[in-house]
Order: structure tokens, then C-alpha cells, then sequence
């Protein structure tokens, strides 16, 4: 899940972020690099328009900006 602020949190159904923050959590661990730039990328952009959806009332917002 997602903490979007204090009174929400946004459930993510995906294999794919549990996959990423798993690999991310080994990467910070071991140093051992074993995902792709451009998912972490990915990521952190679904996750900003997430915010930016909720914040202007749940808006359907372009992902790549």
C-alpha cells in the first residue's frame, strides 16, 4: 500500500512494485544492483502521479509529466 496522507492510503494490486521495492530492499542491503533504472524510474513516476491525481481530486493526470 501507498500512504497517500494521513487518512489515506492507496492500495497498489501489482506484482510488478512488489517485485521492484523487493529488489530495491536487496539492492540497499547487499549493494547488488539486480533491477533496471528505467523501473525504478517507472516506478517513482506512477507514484508521483498518484499524488498528483489525488490531489486534484482523483483527475485522470498524463503519467509521463
Amino acid at each position: 500500500a501507498f500512504k497517500v496522507d494521513e487518512e489515506e492510503t492507496i492500495k497498489i494490486q501489482s506484482e510488478f512494485f512488489v517485485n521492484l521495492i523487493r529488489k530495491i530492499l536487496i539492492f540497499f542491503e547487499t549493494g547488488e544492483i539486480d533491477f533496471a533504472k528505467d523501473q525504478t524510474l517507472a516506478a517513482i513516476s506512477l507514484i508521483e502521479s498518484l499524488i498528483k491525481s489525488k490531489e486534484n481530486n482523483g483527475m485522470l493526470v498524463n503519467i509521463n509529466g
